[in-house]
C-alpha cells in the first residue's frame, strides 16, 4: 500500500481486510449457490435437489444389494461349516464303535484261549490285538482327519 499525499494536511489512508474461508460439502450445493441457481431458472434449484435424492436413494439400494450379497455368502459358509462337523462327527463316532468292538472281540478272544488251557495263546492274542489296534490309532492321528468336500453350491 503506497501512501500518497496529495496535500500538506493529509493523512496516509490505511484499509483493512478480513477474508474468510468456508468449507462446504455435501451432495446439495450451498444455499448461496442454489440462490444463484434460481435466478438462472427458478426449477433448477428443486432439480438439483431431486437429482441428489436420488443418488442417496441408488448409494443406498447398492449398500442394501452388498448387504444382501455378504449375507448369502456368510449362509453359505456356515451351511459347509455345519456340513463338515455333521460328517466329521458320524465319522468319529462310527470310528469309536469300530474300535470297541475290535477290543471286545480281542478280550474274548484272549479269555476264551486262557479259560481253555492256553495262557500263552491268550497273551499273544491281546497282546497282537492291542499292537494292531494301536498301530491303527497312531497311523490316524499322523495321518490326520480327512475333511469331506463341501456341498455342491447352488
Amino acid at each position: 500500500m503506497s501512501n500518497k499525499s496529495t496535500g500538506s494536511n493529509s493523512k496516509p489512508q490505511t484499509a483493512n481486510f478480513q477474508i474468510q474461508q468456508v468449507s462446504y460439502s455435501g451432495l446439495i450445493p450451498h444455499p448461496d449457490i442454489l440462490a444463484g441457481f434460481q435466478k438462472i431458472d427458478t426449477e433448477l434449484p428443486m432439480k438439483v435437489v431431486e437429482m441428489a435424492r436420488l443418488s442417496l436413494d441408488r448409494a443406498h439400494e447398492i449398500q442394501l444389494a452388498r448387504i444382501e450379497a455378504d449375507k448369502k455368502d456368510l449362509e453359505r459358509e456356515a451351511a459347509i461349516a455345519e456340513y463338515i462337523v455333521k460328517k466329521t462327527t458320524s465319522y468319529d463316532f462310527r470310528g469309536q464303535i469300530l474300535v470297541f468292538l475290535l477290543v471286545a472281540m480281542v478280550l474274548s478272544f484272549a479269555i476264551l484261549a486262557a479259560f481253555n488251557g492256553y495262557e500263552n495263546l491268550g497273551i499273544a492274542i491281546v497282546s497282537g490285538g492291542f499292537v494292531v489296534i494301536a498301530t491303527s490309532a497312531i497311523k490316524g492321528f499322523i495321518g490326520g482327519k480327512k475333511t469331506p468336500k463341501p456341498p455342491p453350491s447352488h
